[in-house]
């Protein structure tokens, strides 16, 4: 409607100028626009805004009903058009297996096989990331190992649990954890036998938050977790998770990175309900992955 007051003004503007219309006449014939413009205005504003509700509505029931009825058909048919041409029986795309090394955050060694990479003399952090694609629902997704030494044995058992909240506080900040999210790639950290650990967290923050006020030499923080159980845990850097198939432990980390099961039953005050038990075959359990 503004377009076209304007064009009315502008039309009328030229075709007075070339009249020699005087100003008062020219007033009466403005105004003269401006009410026939405002009873125009009153007369289809209604209609208009009428017809857009309709036409939102209508493509709405449309949608919900395609959804509901025709897209079951639809999508059977782009199957059986997929196997006539020969498209689902071709590797459309291969499985891609990464193995890399970290030290405070940050890659030292990166490889596509065992054959590419050496181990080197000092990390904290060894990650094996396999990148799939689901033709179903076109989208890739990366499943991540996580360990504080090498996995050979490379399954990626996905683990049932996934936790409702994880905040990490360090230096005064609080950043959010997702161990299973959506940026980019999907990533899934929900891997049975992945330890979390004072590693795992520096190279999260350096890697999904960007961060570049670590102090590596001593990364104090504390972690409020929130599990698939509604209970609630405060965990600190001498702590570490670990992912089972339908649970999950905490472990204490000693100085020299033995690991000491804690009773994995939560609450605000862990202090209440450790059990300080020594897991002799811990770091076997880890190659096998099991």
């Amino acid at each position: 409607m503004l377009i076209y007051l304007f064009l009315l003004l502008s039309i009328s503007f030229i075709y007075f100028n070339k009249q020699n219309i005087s100003l008062d006449n020219y007033e009466k014939i403005l105004n003269t626009i401006i009410v026939k413009y405002n009873k125009m205005n009153l007369m289809l504003k209604p209609k208009i805004t009428t017809a857009s509700y309709n036409c939102i509505y209508y493509f709405s029931v449309g949608q919900i009903n395609y959804n509901k009825y025709l897209r079951p058909y639809v999508y059977q048919l782009f199957e059986s058009f997929l196997s006539y041409i020969g498209y689902n029986e071709q590797p459309h795309f291969t499985p891609e297996l990464t193995y890399s090394f970290y030290k405070h955050g940050s890659t030292i060694q990166t490889g596509k096989t065992f054959a590419d990479i050496l181990e080197p003399k000092d990390y904290d952090l060894f990650i094996v990331n396999k990148t799939n694609y689901d033709l179903k629902s076109n989208i890739y997704f990366t499943n991540y190992i996580c360990s504080n030494k090498i996995v050979k044995e490379s399954q990626f058992i996905e683990s049932s649990i996934k936790f409702l909240n994880i905040v990490l506080n360090y230096n005064g900040t609080p950043y959010e954890i997702k161990f299973k999210h959506d940026e980019y790639v999907h990533a899934n950290y929900y891997i049975v036998d992945n330890m979390i650990d004072k590693a795992f967290f520096m190279y999260y923050l350096s890697n999904y938050h960007k961060s570049h006020n670590i102090d590596f030499t001593k990364f104090n923080y504390t972690l409020q977790l929130l599990d698939h159980n509604v209970n609630s845990l405060n965990l600190d850097e001498s702590q570490a998770i670990i992912i089972k198939q339908d649970d999950y432990e905490i472990v204490k980390l000693t100085n020299k990175q033995e690991q000491t099961t804690i009773n994995n039953e939560p609450s605000i005050n862990n202090d209440e309900n450790k059990s300080d038990v020594l897991s002799d075959n811990f770091e076997d359990d880890f190659d096998k992955l099991e």
